[in-house]
């Protein structure tokens, strides 16, 4: 019987008892009127006092004075078990929160895979500015960091390994696919995950870390500075790697948890990890909260060493002197993007003599290449395309972007439309997506790779080609008229 129906049952039992006294002996009205005021004493007093009545109201009254001791000393005695269980409940929900707090503050970031296999190449630059922003000061004014960039430029290659030389204290926290997830839970999740701490298979935060994480975390830190005396500006870093495009409320949510953890708390470092450089349309207007760290393609030295360190894992009857400087020759006027590299290394990688080398890297050239033409003849399309009301000539840009050879600045006299905008119509074609490359932060937009350039050239030589025979056709036709 559970303990409300054993109550309902014990409660019913002195009801019938009581009823018994009134119709049988009037007289036990007085015993009556004592149960009832040690009843109420029993309400108001921790032990039962119902006791009293054991001398009064004779032997139907002692019935009902039975019932209800029977009744207060269980009542006591669950209220007791209560106590002593939250007690237990609450020991061991702040033991689980210190045993959070102490995996955040442990865990730490285990080299990149393109460092475990020795392919990691520096990029002195981006790495000195990171490590810039992880040597600030605590401030409250501080301001979180948003890494962008292409996909497959290196942006997670990046942060992992400057920050697999830094200790402990670092939590990357991967936000999946869900829409907005619990960050509080994620980052404690993947800081016992990256302790190796033991947890239970469907992880829940305990409760007293739970939307807590702000004031545990200063508690935290404040515990390592007075372990670490000569570290007094030591802070945690906690990275957000958005690997969802599109998803505005997830990047929104995010960048709420980096500013509060920097700026609002100045609890710790916070990086943000966007999927690609369109992202940056998504982050919430947030002047003077926010540093960025654009991470493009490799420059031609990266991208050849990639390359060197790649097929220099090849006998050198295959990866000749003559013939790796073939390769380069031949690929990297094309790209230096990260992904395009490690997958023409990994092809590379399968060949088995100096002829098979030269040719993997010829046909994957020719791919490459037929494919930015595709891209490029599939963006042309857009040439007719008015943004808001603004004619705006996707072949105009291109022929721009081939005479100044650098990034063209949006939005400009002649087209007179802002990045965000351009980039929004583009981001809706793979082929546009493809074949440019927008930086939201400087406002400027160029060719995605010197294929694509090659390919926009070659198709405003046939475009004016065209246009040439055009103007002879016409001019014949005016002549025959005449």
């Amino acid at each position: 019987m559970r303990a409300d129906e054993e109550e309902m049952f014990l409660f019913g039992r002195a009801r019938a008892a009581l009823g018994s006294i009134v119709a049988k002996r009037p007289r036990a009205v007085l015993g009556l009127t004592a149960c009832g005021l040690a009843l109420v004493a029993s309400r108001l007093a921790p032990i039962p006092s119902v006791l009293v009545l054991t001398a009064s109201g004779g032997g139907l009254v002692s019935s009902v004075v039975g019932h209800l001791f029977t009744l207060e000393t269980r009542r006591y005695d669950r209220q007791k078990d209560d106590l002593e269980s939250d007690k237990a409940y609450r020991e061991s929900d702040f033991g689980r929160a210190r045993m959070e707090m102490g995996a955040i503050l442990a865990a730490h970031v285990p080299p990149p895979i393109a460092d475990q296999v020795n392919e990691y190449v520096p990029r002195r630059e981006l790495e000195a500015k990171l490590e810039a922003y992880l040597q600030q000061p605590k401030s409250k004014a501080g301001a979180y960091l948003v890494a962008y960039g292409a996909r497959g430029a290196g942006k997670s290659t990046l942060v992992e390994h400057v920050l697999s030389k830094s200790g402990a204290g670092i939590v990357v926290v991967k936000t999946g696919d869900a829409q907005v997830p619990d960050l509080d839970t994620l980052v404690v999740d993947t800081a016992l995950k990256q302790h190796r701490a033991a947890q239970p298979a469907a992880y829940v935060p305990s409760e007293a870390l739970k939307g807590q994480l702000y004031e545990r975390l200063a508690q935290g830190t404040r515990a390592y500075r007075e372990a670490h005396p000569d570290e007094p500006h030591w802070r945690p870093t906690v990275v957000f790697d958005v690997n969802k495009l599109g998803d505005s409320k997830l990047i929104a949510s995010v960048c709420r948890h980096a500013k509060q953890l920097t700026h609002d708390k100045g609890l710790c470092h916070a990086i943000v990890v966007l999927s690609s450089s369109f992202a940056v349309a998504e982050l919430p207007d947030d002047p003077g909260r926010q540093e960025f760290l654009r991470v493009g393609s490799f420059s031609c030295e990266e991208a050849s060493a990639v390359l060197d360190a790649t097929l220099a894992t090849l006998p050198k009857e295959v990866a000749s002197d003559a013939a790796v400087a073939a390769v380069k020759e031949r690929v990297l006027p094309l790209t230096s993007l990260a992904k395009f590299i490690g997958r023409l290394g990994a092809e590379l990688c399968r060949s088995t003599s100096e002829a098979d080398l030269r040719a993997r890297a010829e046909t994957w050239a020719s791919a490459f290449e037929a494919a930015a033409r595709k891209d490029v003849k599939g963006t042309l399309v857009l040439e007719n395309v008015k943004l808001n009301g603004r004619a705006f000539t996707v072949a105009d840009l291109m022929r721009d972007l081939l005479d100044a050879d650098a990034p063209v600045e949006l939005p400009t006299a002649k087209y007179k439309v802002t990045a965000t905008l351009f980039a929004a119509m583009i981001r809706e074609y793979i082929e546009a997506k493809a074949t440019f490359t927008v930086d939201l932060v400087a406002r400027t937009v160029d060719f995605a790779s010197g294929a694509h350039r090659a390919a926009a050239a070659e198709a405003a030589e046939a475009e004016a080609v065209r246009a040439k025979a055009e103007a002879v056709r016409a001019k014949a036709e005016a002549v025959r008229a005449k």
